[in-house]
């Protein structure tokens, strides 16, 4: 969207549903920290009763990330790593095969875990950084200073939304991002397992095959009111907004800024070949390896395929 549209008029109204997602979080993960209960267990609990919460959001999480395109760009993004292009439409069958293997691969490596939140912690520990530094590393190289400074711009001025836009397309945009936070209630259980707060008392989830299997209560557990558990509370509430202000928040930034930024140059700088629906996944890849070799072509593929 943003090749074709330019970023000024749609950077501010995404900027506005992160400021508004981090918001979210704060207060669901605010909730376990005081309880050690996961926000899910706090839904289960309004009217009219957890049968109709709880299924709801299951039904959410599996429409979003196993039954929805997330699942299949991973697939789609392994297809174009091995084949060194985007997948042609009679090869969909195939790309969901790569689909069902991921997840699957998924499963087995987390069931070896002794806890579920370490197994998680050490493979984004790798996958992170890879893709944070490397993005970084070629945006400054790629693309000039002014172009950084407009695309920043564009984040933080408000503008009318760009020619060609319309309210269905805003709409998306708004709509995606609240789609994240609207299921973030999910990741909030990290909180939870770390043992942050009173999550401590809670248990945590551990592998399959793990050899101790402690139990999670059922029940969350809150602090009584005293003047250390005041000053204790305030201390853990510091540290959930500086993890949330702080890097969530600067991390969504930069994971939205970077690509966006990079590829909405590479299509600036070559108008006539704009990336769409059916080669975004390859575009940058592509664009990159003509101008640099078939070794950047090569990172910018893994990469694409580490972020899926």
């Amino acid at each position: 969207t943003v090749s074709q549209l330019g970023m000024r008029g749609l950077g501010w109204i995404i900027l506005v549903a992160v400021v508004l997602q981090v918001f979210y979080n704060v207060e669901l993960a605010r909730y376990t920290l005081a309880t050690g209960e996961t926000p899910l267990t706090g839904f289960g609990r309004a009217w009219p009763g957890r049968w109709l919460w709880v299924t709801l959001a299951l039904a959410a999480c599996l429409a979003a990330f196993i039954f929805g395109d997330w699942s299949i760009e991973a697939g789609a993004s392994l297809f174009a790593l091995v084949i060194g292009r985007a997948y042609l439409p009679e090869e969909l069958y195939w790309v969901r095969l790569l689909s069902v293997a991921l997840i699957v691969s998924i499963v087995i490596i987390l069931s070896f875990g002794r806890k579920l939140e370490r197994s998680m912690e050490a493979i984004q520990g790798i996958m992170l950084p890879y893709v944070l530094v490397g993005l970084v590393f070629v945006c400054i190289t790629v693309v000039p200073f002014a172009y950084w400074i407009q695309t920043i711009g564009a984040f933080v001025i408000p503008a009318a939304p760009p020619p060609g836009s319309d309210a269905t397309l805003i709409g998306r945009l708004v709509g995606f991002v609240a789609l994240a936070s609207g299921l973030n209630f999910m990741f909030i259980v990290y909180y939870r397992d770390k043992g942050f707060g009173m999550s401590s008392r809670m248990g945590f989830l551990a592998g399959l095959f793990a050899r101790r299997k402690p139990e999670v209560r059922a029940f969350g557990v809150t602090f009584q009111e005293s003047e250390q558990n005041t000053r204790r509370w305030k201390q853990w509430f510091r540290y959930l907004v500086i993890d949330q202000w702080a890097i969530y928040f600067t991390g969504i930034m930069l994971g939205i800024l970077l690509p966006v930024m990079l590829i909405s140059y590479l299509a600036f700088t070559n108008p006539d070949n704009l990336p769409d629906s059916s080669n975004i996944l390859v575009y940058a890849a592509l664009r990159l390896g003509d101008q640099f070799g078939a070794l950047i072509s090569g990172w910018m593929l893994l990469t694409g395929f580490v972020i899926m």
